[in-house]
C-alpha cells in the first residue's frame, strides 16, 4: 500500500459508522504543520469531496471557514458533493486544539468550530493528529509499520 492509498483508506474508514448512529456530516483533518499541503492536490483528483481551507479557489475546492461550512451544507450553486461522500476538510496549520477553544478560537475559524460535533475528527486512536511520520511508522491502519529511523537527520 503506497502513503496516498494509506491516507485515502484512513479518511473513508473515519466516516463508518454502526447501526443506528448518524453518519457525520464531514471529516475534520487538522495538520498544526501543513505537513500534508504537498500531497493535497494528489488527493483531491482522487477524493472530490475534499475541501481545503484557504484563500478562496472554488476550482481547487479552497477557501476560508465559512465558504466550506456552506460547501458542507450544499449552499454553493458552484459545488456539490455526492450525498454518498462525506465531507473531508483539510485544514492545514491549524491544530485541533485550536478549534476545542471556543470562543478563544481565532475569528476566522469560528464557523467551523461546531462541526467538531456534528462531525468527526481525523485523528490516531491515542487522539493525535496524523502527521507524516506517525503514518508512516505505525502499526495500526492506516498507518504503513514502517520502520523509520528517530534521528534528527531523517526528521528534517
Amino acid at each position: 500500500m503506497t502513503l496516498i492509498e494509506s491516507i485515502i483508506v484512513g479518511l473513508s474508514g473515519a466516516s463508518r459508522v454502526t447501526s443506528g448512529e448518524v453518519s457525520p456530516s464531514c471529516i475534520l483533518w487538522t495538520d498544526a504543520k501543513g505537513e500534508w499541503l504537498p500531497l493535497i492536490d494528489l488527493l483531491r483528483s482522487r477524493l472530490p469531496q475534499l475541501l481545503c481551507l484557504g484563500e478562496y479557489n472554488p476550482e481547487k475546492r479552497t477557501g476560508p471557514a465559512i465558504w466550506l461550512k456552506c460547501a458542507i451544507e450544499s449552499c454553493l450553486p458552484e459545488f456539490e458533493i455526492a450525498a454518498e461522500q462525506t465531507p473531508i476538510v483539510y485544514l492545514p496549520k491549524v491544530n485541533r486544539q485550536v478549534l476545542r477553544a471556543g470562543t478563544e478560537c481565532p475569528v476566522e475559524l469560528q464557523p467551523i468550530v461546531e462541526l467538531q460535533y456534528r462531525g468527526v475528527v481525523w485523528t490516531q486512536k491515542s487522539g493525535r493528529d496524523w502527521t507524516v511520520e506517525a503514518m508512516l511508522v505505525s502499526k495500526e491502519s492506516p498507518g504503513l509499520g514502517l520502520d523509520v529511523a528517530g534521528d534528527k537527520n531523517t526528521k528534517l
